[in-house]
């Protein structure tokens, strides 16, 4: 994880341990093949190894156990519809990664659309630039009991996260939630890296003004 400002990590309820676990085997083109032409034990491979992570991802995006489920089951219908097309020049995850954020944006618009009198729940997220500080931005994927020992500066920080558009949300999700390196994240978003880290710094920047406004301490 991004290290907080005050030098602990961020404060993300999902652990190492549940993040590794079995990968699929992105870089095999043999393996590659077998998923384009559609082969049911690669595609249960694939579902196997990545349903954790795609979950996770969704939730950290949308801050809501049933969006997150709703979420990544499109996610994978889209993929496995999509298989044909996967020409294999990134990682299977990073593919996966891109489908997602784009499912949730689809939804974040529908939704927008469908209550414009109402903020929707289904944006957030947060980043930065390598030399900028980062916010100690908790996960959404929490036990209860732990939400309950959140510090006033989180819960407003949770708080700004949702005042966020969804591409500022995405970006600093991806990169300082999800702790994924630049080079991933301008692939998933399909950006250039220059580009990338301009809108991190943007995005951050945007994070920390709400945060303070709403009467969070910042360093």
């Amino acid at each position: 994880m991004t290290p907080a400002p005050n030098g602990n990590q961020s404060l993300d309820p999902v652990s190492a341990a549940q993040q590794t676990g079995p990968r699929t085997m992105s870089d095999n083109p043999e393996f590659i093949e077998k998923l384009r032409q559609g082969d049911p034990d690669a595609v249960d491979q694939m579902v196997k190894a990545e349903l954790p992570r795609i979950y996770n991802l969704c939730l950290r995006l949308s801050r809501n156990p049933t969006d997150a489920d709703d979420l990544s089951q499109e996610t994978f219908v889209h993929a496995v519809r999509a298989l044909a097309n996967f020409k294999g020049d990134s990682l299977v995850s990073t593919w996966l990664y891109r489908i997602a954020v784009n499912v949730w944006k689809n939804r974040v618009r529908y939704e927008s659309r469908r209550l414009k009198s109402r903020h929707v729940s289904l944006s957030q997220a947060r980043s930065l630039e390598p030399d900028s500080e980062p916010l100690d931005i908790p996960g959404a994927d929490r036990p209860p009991e732990e939400w309950a020992a959140l510090s006033d500066d989180h819960r407003l920080l949770l708080e700004a996260m949702d005042e966020l558009d969804q591409d500022d949300r995405a970006v600093l999700t991806l990169r300082d939630i999800e702790d994924r390196p630049y080079d991933e994240i301008a692939r998933i978003l399909s950006m250039n890296l220059g580009t990338l880290k301009s809108r991190i710094s943007r995005a951050r920047e945007k994070l920390r003004g709400i945060f303070r406004r709403r009467g969070g301490r910042a360093s």
